[in-house]
């Protein structure tokens, strides 16, 4: 049995300067493919990268889903541009306002269709289906498209599966198991800001999610000016915010925002708000202070320097796989801007904690996991990798002490390692280099 687990503390190597630059968008309202200097969208809502770096935006308002690709191309991904609620291929289909976006572990993209109140499901082959939800607005836990729901924004999903969705005109946060049952996992439906557990909680218009490794949910909501944090138990509790509109930097609930709408954490476990009120990033840190760390205040679409630069309307974030480009849905000026985070990941030639040890990490073949003696060959342990973007990307089970894992085929990254012994589950990361 193991009785300890390794916890492996990573940097990032920033760059002295680091910048915000328009990646793709022209700034007009409108649906033009091609280069990303000539591209447009309008106003761009969720953002998310898939294993192979290529972007993937909600339109929000041209009803499509849009694709940029790693060389910068822009191109319609799914959607015809006319809004509806059509089944069918990629480019048959129709959307009327997709605002989140999530992948699964098996490279489904599942999109929010607010103005649709639907949750749709993309396959990996192109084949878009309705996955959850009438159609009609309403607040039905039920299988499927007998459920209902009412404008649902954001879109993230856990380790096991399971979809979770800000569902807010209901003021819920809904969960969708793996085979599509649709149930209420935090709030009671009355406009209000109460911590509690499950539906004994109240949300404001609730808008973004972003899930941890241990299972925590956070939620901006929005017409609280709160983030919020849900455990894996369905306890809410306020996370950073005192509830009312205002630009202060703190700890916790000491600090105040300005209508947060996107969230994202990297990969040491930071939160990166998008504080659309004030047209600033704010970053939450593990210690729960609340820093600005982009954007000047006044709203433009001025690139430049971290406190120099501008934004209208900020929505929503994506990191790469590797955590060294940090992308930026700008809704108002309807751009892509990125920052360029890093030269890379600072090196880390050996780990080991107690009696566990994992090494060589960083790690550009085989993964060594040496479990401690007490370990016995009877028990079988379960090693599951997931990158950044909680997808499954590798399994394997063992019953020896001492364990190796071929990720020679996995991209660089930064990866989670679980560890299934015993049905207790332990998490670290790892580096692949």
């Amino acid at each position: 049995m193991i009785k300890h687990i390794a916890i492996l503390i990573l940097s990032l190597s920033y760059l002295n300067a680091q910048v915000v630059a328009t990646l793709a968008g022209n700034g007009l309202c409108d649906s033009i493919s091609g280069s990303a200097n000539n591209s447009s969208f309008c106003s761009p809502a969720s953002i998310i990268l898939d294993n192979s770096n290529n972007l993937y935006v909600a339109d929000f308002g041209n009803s499509k889903i849009r694709k940029i690709s790693s060389n910068g191309n822009v191109s319609n991904y799914a959607g015809t541009g006319v809004p509806g609620n059509l089944d069918g291929t990629c480019l048959n289909s129709q959307f009327n306002g997709p605002y989140g976006l999530v992948f699964d572990l098996s490279g489904n993209l599942y999109v929010s269709d607010l103005l649709e109140n639907v949750i749709k499901k993309i396959s990996p082959t192109c084949q878009v289906t309705t996955f959850a939800g009438s159609g009609i607005p309403g607040n039905i836990n039920a299988t499927g498209i007998l459920a209902s729901f009412y404008e649902p924004a954001g879109i993230t999903i856990d380790l096991a599966g399971n979809l979770y969705i800000a569902d807010s005109g209901n003021n819920l946060i809904r969960k969708i198991s793996s085979n599509g049952v649709v149930t209420t996992f935090a709030g009671s439906g009355i406009t209000g800001s109460a911590d509690g557990m499950g539906i004994a909680a109240s949300f404001n218009t609730p808008t973004s999610l972003a899930v941890d490794v241990t299972g925590n949910i956070f939620v901006s909501d929005l017409g609280n000016n709160k983030i919020r944090k849900i455990t894996a138990s369905g306890t809410v509790t306020t996370f950073a915010g005192n509830g009312t509109s205002g630009n202060v930097n703190g700890l916790g609930t000491s600090s105040s925002f300005n209508s947060p709408v996107g969230l994202v954490t990297d990969a040491i476990g930071n939160i990166y708000v998008a504080d659309q009120g004030n047209n600033k990033i704010r970053k939450i840190n593990s210690s729960t202070n609340v820093l600005n760390y982009a954007g000047s205040g006044s709203q433009g679409s001025l690139d430049g320097s971290l406190s120099t630069c501008m934004f209208n309307q900020l929505k929503a974030f994506a990191f790469n796989n590797t955590f060294s480009d940090f992308y930026i849905s700008d809704a108002g000026n309807n751009k892509i801007r990125k920052i360029n985070l890093s030269t890379g990941i600072n090196s880390i030639p050996y780990f080991t904690f107690r009696d566990v040890h994992v090494f060589p990490n960083p790690c550009n073949s085989i993964l060594n996991i040496v479990l401690n003696k007490e370990f016995e060959n009877t028990s079988l342990a379960k090693f599951v990798i997931y990158n950044s973007y909680l997808q499954q990307v590798l399994q394997q089970e063992s019953n020896d002490s001492d364990v190796f894992i071929n990720i020679e085929n996995l991209p660089k990254g930064i990866y989670i390692l679980k560890i299934n012994l015993d049905q207790k589950i332990n998490t670290t990361k790892i580096i692949k280099n």
